[in-house]
């Protein structure tokens, strides 16, 4: 896949479209660039890319580059619920969590 897809995506459907992977600013502004109403701040776990940041570090500068343009939700790192609340407080409209202690399961914690 690539960007221009996207278009091709939305001429599918009017439901929202949420990206999960993003790792840098630089990709948070191309999804609101192409119209995308939310992002998810993921690094796979880290397990499918050798040496990347944990998804908290990368959140704020994320977070700064999309401002009210679309949703940014976390996924990874989290184990406990001062990670959900750190998470909250820099910016995370959602905290997804729930895989290392319920297998296949996630849940997400969303902010009100």
């Amino acid at each position: 896949m690539n960007w221009s897809d996207l278009e091709w995506l939305r001429s599918l459907s009017s439901m929202p479209i949420i990206i999960k992977g993003i790792q840098t600013s630089e990709d948070a502004r191309l999804c609101t660039g192409y119209g995308v109403e939310g992002l998810v701040v993921s690094n796979h776990g880290g397990h499918a890319l050798d040496r990347t940041s944990g998804t908290i570090q990368m959140l704020p500068e994320i977070v700064e580059a999309v401002g009210d343009r679309a949703e940014v939700y976390i996924d990874g790192g989290v184990r406990r619920g001062s990670d959900v609340l750190k998470c909250l407080a820099l910016g995370a409209k959602a905290v997804f969590i729930g895989r290392p202690i319920f297998g296949r399961c996630q849940w997400a914690v969303r902010a009100v």
